[in-house]
């Protein structure tokens, strides 16, 4: 997976994917940096805010979470 970052280090779905792993190994910091880059690359996708609300929810984060799910049914 990181191989593909080198190739396309832009792309949302790459670093999607990259987020889910760094988060199912337990690097939370890593997996957050992953979906806050990929936000900010396409701020208004639905899915990515999905993406970015599960784990936040998976994780524990409530009060972030709840604000992105808000984000995400604006949409």
């Amino acid at each position: 997976m990181e191989r593909s970052l080198e190739l396309e280090s832009q792309n949302p779905d790459a670093l999607t994917n990259l987020a889910a792993m760094y988060a199912d190994l337990g690097n939370t910091t890593k997996a957050e940096q992953l979906h806050h880059k990929v936000l900010a690359l396409e701020p208004h996708n639905a899915d990515h805010l999905n993406n970015y609300a599960a784990f936040l929810q998976k994780i524990g984060t409530n009060d972030t979470f709840l604000s992105t799910f808000s984000e995400l049914v604006a949409i």
